[in-house]
């Protein structure tokens, strides 16, 4: 394992990461709370009429929308990142050095994977952390009452995100190419959004044996990124 070596690329993909990714995290940050007004105030209230009650449905609301603000953001600041942070390694021929002075392509995307995931996850938790006061101020018991739900969605729920990033990071190590199959992949979660909160967060065995896959799969999906060719990395046989 080049630790060294992960640890310098890592460093330098994060401050890479935040320099060319303050659009998105500023895009990210806006989606989540425009959809959380919409999503978690408005059309409760617009169903329920605001009356006595009103604060108990935006409470509610709030923490049943979380695991969506987890994979909202770190979906789409992961993979836009990650993307960016590849394809600029790639038309600048940056990648070129890297592997002259022995870089593995399991550790190139082992750090891109990991500063990603560092950034997407930081953003995430800052929007579950306003949240969580927001509900605080609101009513203190429904905390008190949610806190399996909220301890799950920061701990568990940003596997799956990791996994997909690190899908993605793959297929463009392979090819640029590939960004349509990534963004597809990339939609998966959100199908088991409505099912997150009613099903999967009541069986914690469930749980488990999600977050089990999800390790399996990243493992093998690092396993699969240390099979790309050299050639393939750098981008040779791409058109810029």
């Amino acid at each position: 394992m080049q630790t060294k070596e992960l640890l310098g690329l890592y460093q330098k993909d994060v401050k890479e990461g935040i320099r060319i990714g303050k659009i998105q995290i500023i895009i990210s940050f806006f989606y989540s709370f425009f959809l959380i007004g919409i999503f978690s105030v408005y059309l409760p209230l617009l169903a329920t009429g605001v009356g006595k009650n009103h604060i108990t449905t935006i409470v509610l609301s709030l923490i049943n929308y979380m695991p969506f603000i987890v994979i909202f953001s770190m979906m789409f600041l992961g993979n836009s990142l990650i993307q960016n942070l590849i394809a600029r390694e790639k038309t600048k021929k940056t990648i070129l050095p890297l592997l002259c002075l022995g870089i593995k392509p399991r550790t190139f995307w082992l750090s891109k994977l990991i500063s990603v995931f560092t950034i997407s996850f930081v953003s995430a938790m800052i929007s579950i952390f306003i949240i969580v006061f927001i509900v605080l101020f609101l009513d203190y018991g429904a905390i008190v009452s949610h806190v399996r739900l909220i301890i799950l969605n920061i701990v568990f729920i940003p596997l799956f995100p990791l996994f997909f990033m690190g899908l993605s990071g793959l297929l463009y190590m392979i090819s640029l190419k590939f960004w349509p199959v990534s963004l597809l992949f990339m939609t998966i979660p959100f199908f088991l959004l409505p099912y997150w909160n009613k099903i999967i967060l009541k069986n914690i065995f469930l749980v488990i044996g999600l977050v089990i896959i999800g390790i399996l799969l990243i493992a093998l999906t690092g396993y699969l990124a240390g099979r790309v060719s050299r050639e393939q990395l750098s981008g040779v046989f791409e058109q810029t």
